[in-house]
Parts: C-alpha cells; structure tokens; sequence
C-alpha cells in the first residue's frame, strides 16, 4: 500500500509536507483517497475495504451524527438528545465487553469503522476535527460539558480530511475508514464499563471542508459467532512505510482481565 504524499500536513509556520505517518504535534491528515493511512497519538487510521452492502441499516451503527455546516455528537442511551446525534438504534451505549480484539503485530487493538455519508461529487469531502473516547460506568451519560467519565483518546487538535468514496462506492451502507485503538487504553477498566465516542465534523472556517447534510456513523467490530473481516494492511511503525502483517486471532475483552 502507498503512502498519500499529503498525508501529514503540520499547522506550523514554515508548514512542510511531512513523510512519516505520525506526529506530535497539530496536523491536517489527509486520507481523502485509497488506499492511505495514518497514526495519530498511537490510533491507527486507514481507508477500508470493507463492504457489507449498499443502503442505510447494513450498518449496526452505535453513533450516527448529521447537520449542516459541523455536527457533533456521542454515543449514549439518554434521550432526547442535546447535540447532532440521530434518534432511534443509530446511536446506543456501547459495552467494553462487547468489543471484539484484534491482535496486529503482537500487540492488541479493539477496532471502530467509520461510515461517511456526505453528497457526491464536490460534496464529498468532510473534515474529522475532534476525536475523543470516554469510559464511564452508566450508559446514559447526556452532558458533554462535564465529561462523559474517562477520557482515554484524544485526536489532540489534530484533523483528519476523508472522503465519502474511499470505502468503494459513494453512500450509505459501506464503510470508509477503520480505526485501530490499542486495547491498553482500556486498562483497569470493568468489562461492564461503557466506551463513549464524541466527534466533532466540519467546520465553517476555510481549514475545513464542512458537512453537507449527510449522515456520519461508526460501529465496532464486536464478540460474535460471525467471523469479522480485518483491515487488508497495517502500519510498519514511525518509519513512514506501510506493509502488510498479518492480524491473527481475535479475543474477548474479558479474556485479557
């Protein structure tokens, strides 16, 4: 798999084009097209090949976030919401348990795919500006302001440019990107505990491409007798080269308590 030339972008004056996938500091990623990748504060970011059907309900989403201009919004089972997420089952606690473990390289990782649902065209692109994970002991947490328990990722002031394209076909129903965490930000924490997701897309300022009406969603890769495909290709760490390892088994949270 290539690297994206534009991949890295650092906000600093003197600006370069960085080679290495990686960064300590602010940056704009750009994983606008396939295949491309990226890790940012320890996650690893790629465009994915997963398919699994076109259309809205292909997807068991746990947040589903849409509004014009920049939408935000987590994960939790209160109702009614207060920020941009969208009602029904589209969006729902999310249970430590529940999060299937992938192991890449000899280390763990749970794994969350993400669905961009912006309009075609010139329309496609969005910006990724806020990524964070929570761990909280209730499901329905409905206050931001005051966290939503433990924050344990943070994207860090860094943004991420994407494309509703890049999983495959435009729309609905095939997902775009797949996000690696590494399970020991979980540490110490109560299978029973719950994840809680909040971001943050588009902006109205010109670093960034804004929603355009459509609908972003993410779901977990999670414990099931269904097998559950993995990323085609990972991340040879810190050298800025891409290369394929293979993701051999996959374990229960529980089992690594």
């Amino acid at each position: 798999m290539r690297i994206n030339s534009k991949v890295a972008i650092p906000v600093l004056l003197g600006s370069f084009l960085a080679l290495t996938v990686s960064t300590s500091w602010a940056a704009l990623f750009d994983l606008s097209s396939a295949p491309s990748s990226a890790t940012i504060n320890g996650a690893m970011f790629e465009t994915s090949d997963t398919n699994t059907g076109a259309g809205s309900g292909h997807i068991q989403s746990f947040l589903r976030t849409q509004k014009n201009g920049s939408e935000a919004g987590f994960n939790t089972d209160a109702r009614p919401f207060n920020l941009d997420q969208v009602t029904g089952n589209f969006t729902r606690s999310l249970m430590l348990s529940d999060l299937a473990v992938v192991d890449v390289g000899g280390t763990d990782y749970f794994e969350l795919r993400l669905d961009i649902n912006e309009p075609g065209g010139a329309q496609s692109l969005i910006t990724l500006q806020e990524l964070e994970l929570w761990v909280h002991t209730t499901p329905d947490d409905n206050d931001y302001s005051d966290g939503l328990g433990t924050k344990v990722y943070d994207l860090g002031g860094n943004t991420v440019l994407m494309d509703n394209g890049v999983g495959g076909s435009a729309g609905s129903g095939d997902f775009d990107y797949d996000v690696l965490f590494p399970t020991a930000i979980l540490s110490g924490f109560s299978p029973d505990n719950f994840l809680y997701l909040y971001n943050v897309f588009g902006d109205t300022d010109m670093m960034s491409e804004p929603s355009q009406a459509g609908f972003e969603e993410w779901a977990a890769v999670t414990n099931g007798p269904t097998p559950v495909p993995v990323p085609s290709a990972v991340w040879l760490f810190g050298t800025g080269l891409i290369g394929l390892i293979g993701i051999t088994r996959r374990k229960n949270f529980l089992q690594n308590k």
